[in-house]
């Protein structure tokens, strides 16, 4: 509780003059705010102290991501205090494993020295120590430390535009020796970043993507460079990762599901379904950091990266001894009047839960609603409904909305008999209520060619590929789909 009293001190005002309106201090998705420098200032890139009340940051000075920029450190005590910021000279800090308890050291990258090197300090400020020291023409940035504090993980970076980075980690023992390095982007094609150790030392997470492309997705590797292994798999911009306190979790930021802007997601070290944290529509959230006691994700959040970014925080989803739900809704974009509806769902319990799932759906026509997970309902008239899933165990819940389309009532296309014509080899299908544009399948399978004569004759074409699809003396399952409004006539059996 004094961590959140003292924060909400912050919003009144700080060493730098930034002022809070109070209606900004808790969001609509329960984000707390932690910090808002003055103007042009941007506060990025949290970081908790090993006892989860300090929290450092790099205070970029002209905007977001625009230097100079030092490292302000957060305390119970008082408003932000400089650990280092020197005029003229970029120093920045990486969310997640950059603080090191063992060592009660912060590492940062900074370029004080003329190139980026990797550097460390005490959270007082005191006893600033360079560990690189490099002639190459790279820059060595985003470092974080290994569990013990005897490693450095970091980026290293060409001087080229970023559209053409190929970035590779590489690591280093804490006083510069052993310089080794674990991927090398340039001969592999692939642009690495933001390494970040594992709590328990085995594993390092980054992030990549092939060069120039913006679909970065997560991986991790053995603390060698070895046993790379894919976690995020979709299309998208899934970055900024670091690992939750017991290394079960990541958390990091992403567009996922197409989202305007980038929210904060959890997901599980191996993969899976992500779960989505912040969901603040007009924010983009992006720089998590898991708190060393699993209760709060601290975050960076702006409009867009025209505009200074300020230090959020919101209750992480699963902390010691709690329960949270995973939900999932599958449901068809369209369907037809009176005709029954598939909706799909799962809700998988994480942590501690002890009670029975409970499931309700809302059809959103004013219908009764539905306990049951994947019940089947037929709406009695068209128009857009919006739907909603939702499940809950102990005090956990779980939401999923979406919408579907009903069309009007449809009469489906009917198969009278189907004649088999000559060379090139074709079917010529009779019936009634064929549609323009209508399609013949074999099997579900379209054929490679319909051609459309009128309501009640088509001709299915293609010649060797079509006589593939109906082998001799094999019954196939022919039906005629009307594309225009999904109408599907009853399998005719045609044998050769």
């Amino acid at each position: 509780m004094l961590l959140v009293a003292v924060f909400a001190t912050f919003l009144i005002g700080s060493a730098t003059g930034a002022q809070a309106p109070a209606a900004l201090s808790v969001r609509p998705d329960g984000a707390e705010l932690v910090y808002i420098p003055e103007e042009p200032a941007s506060a990025q890139n949290p970081l908790y102290g090993p006892n989860s009340t300090r929290l450092a940051f790099t205070l970029f000075h002209e905007g977001y991501n625009d230097g100079p920029a030092g490292i302000f450190l957060l305390t119970p005590e008082s408003p932000p205090s400089p650990l280092i910021d020197e005029p003229g000279q970029d120093c920045v800090n990486l969310p997640g494993s950059a603080w090191n308890a063992p060592t009660d050291r912060i590492a940062f990258s900074s370029d004080r020295a003329g190139r980026e090197e990797i550097w460390t300090i005490r959270p007082d400020g005191t006893d600033l120590t360079r560990v690189t020291e490099h002639s190459e023409d790279l820059y060595f940035i985003e470092p974080s430390f290994s569990p013990d504090g005897e490693w450095i993980v970091f980026e290293a970076d060409q001087g080229v535009p970023d559209d053409r980075q190929q970035g590779s980690i590489w690591k280093v023992r804490s006083d510069g020796s052993d310089l080794t390095v674990l991927t090398d982007g340039p001969a592999g094609g692939t642009d690495d970043r933001q390494p970040n150790w594992s709590p328990f030392g085995d594993r390092i997470l980054f992030q990549r993507r092939t060069p120039g492309s913006e679909d970065w997705n997560l991986f991790t590797m053995a603390a060698g460079g070895s046993d790379i292994r894919q976690v995020t798999t979709w299309a998208g911009s899934d970055t900024d990762a670091s690992w939750s306190y017991d290394g079960a979790w990541i958390v990091y930021s992403s567009d996922h599901g197409g989202l305007e802007r980038p929210s904060v997601f959890v997901i599980q070290a191996d993969g899976g379904e992500p779960l989505r944290v912040t969901s603040d529509p007009s924010a983009a959230d992006g720089a998590p950091c898991w708190s060393p006691d699993g209760n709060w994700i601290a975050f960076e959040s702006h409009e867009d990266d025209a505009h200074p970014a300020s230090l959020w925080r919101i209750a992480a989803p699963f902390f010691p001894g709690s329960c949270a739900l995973l939900c999932t809704a599958t449901v068809p974009a369209t369907a037809a009047v009176d005709v029954p509806v598939l909706f799909a769902a799962t809700a998988t319990p994480f942590g501690t839960c002890t009670g029975t799932i409970t499931y309700g759906w809302d059809f959103g026509d004013g219908s009764a609603r539905s306990t049951e997970p994947n019940p089947s309902h037929a709406y009695a008239a068209a128009g857009t409904y919006t739907w909603q899933f939702g499940a809950s165990v102990d005090l956990a819940t779980c939401t999923e909305p979406g919408a579907i389309v009903i069309r009007p009532a449809v009469t489906p296309p009917s198969i009278a008999g189907i004649a088999k014509a000559g060379s090139p080899f074709r079917l010529v299908v009779l019936g009634s209520n064929f549609h323009p544009g209508c399609a013949v399948r074999v099997e579900g399978s379209p054929v490679p060619s319909t051609t459309y004569k009128d309501s009640g004759r088509i001709v299915a074409k293609r010649g060797r590929a079509l006589k593939a699809m109906v082998p001799a003396g094999v019954p196939v399952r022919i039906t005629v789909l009307n594309t225009d409004d999904g109408g599907v006539s009853a399998p005719f059996i045609y044998t050769r």
